[in-house]
């Protein structure tokens, strides 16, 4: 079984000498260069960010270095999903476990297992930038399908509408994606919260990890934060808890 995971836009930088070397280097270095030669006003637009975030991502792919030694992606991006996926309190076989179960979707490095060495960026798949004349999703095609299911395994799919369509339009027959949603029962309709949803994935990859779950069916058994599963409202592909 392998866990998606989205990244995050806030991270911290603590390179490990067991970060391992990411599966995409060509395509980085592509992305990054072509972002390069754009000044903040220009990734203000394109990202559609304000003018003081616009300075920092002009400012991080500045002094982005592809080959510069990194920190293992699930200790380096700091959103709410991974406050609540915890990693550094994992044991080293829980590390172990995360490396080998672990893909975390990003726009500039493709796919992420946990223990590959990454640097902080700032970059989504909503920016407008073209790389060789293509758009992120076009310019990275199949290739992230590809790595979540090399190893023809289920994949359980915690990530966001965003990330989740690098994967979802490539499916073929044989493949297994199970998607999780979290929803809250409000006045009696069934409505995603995202922040709620956000820590919700991340506990949840934390249970996955943390009872080294194998079978997506016992992931069933999630019960953070009041959220419980629904067996009539889920199906082969989808498990929905509700809270």
């Amino acid at each position: 079984m392998r866990l998606l995971l989205s990244p995050a836009k806030n991270m911290v930088s603590a390179p490990r000498e067991d970060a391992r070397p990411p599966r995409f280097p060509a395509e980085v270095r592509r992305i990054s260069d072509e972002l390069r030669q754009y000044g903040p006003w220009k990734l203000e637009s394109l990202m559609k960010l304000s003018p003081q975030l616009a300075l920092r991502a002009a400012s991080l792919i500045r002094d982005f270095d592809p080959d510069a030694p990194g920190t293992p992606a699930v200790l380096a991006y700091q959103g709410l999903c991974y406050q609540h996926l915890r990693p550094g309190d994992f044991s080293g076989e829980e590390l172990r476990f995360a490396a080998e179960h672990l893909l975390i979707l990003s726009a500039l490095y493709g796919a992420l297992g946990a223990m590959d060495g990454i640097s902080p960026y700032r970059l989504d798949f909503l920016c407008r930038a073209k790389v060789d004349g293509k758009s992120l999703y076009r310019f990275w095609g199949d290739r992230i399908y590809r790595a979540a299911f090399e190893g023809g395994e289920t994949v359980v799919n915690l990530a966001s509408g965003e990330y989740s369509k690098t994967v979802i339009p490539f499916l073929s027959r044989g493949d297994r994606l199970v998607s999780c949603e979290f929803a809250t029962r409000r006045k009696g309709k069934r409505i995603t919260l995202p922040t709620e949803a956000k820590a919700a994935r991340g506990e949840m990859a934390r249970f996955a990890i943390q009872n080294r779950i194998e079978d997506p069916k016992r992931l069933r058994a999630f019960d953070w934060g009041g959220y419980e599963y629904q067996e009539a409202l889920s199906g082969p592909d989808r498990m929905v808890f509700l809270k």
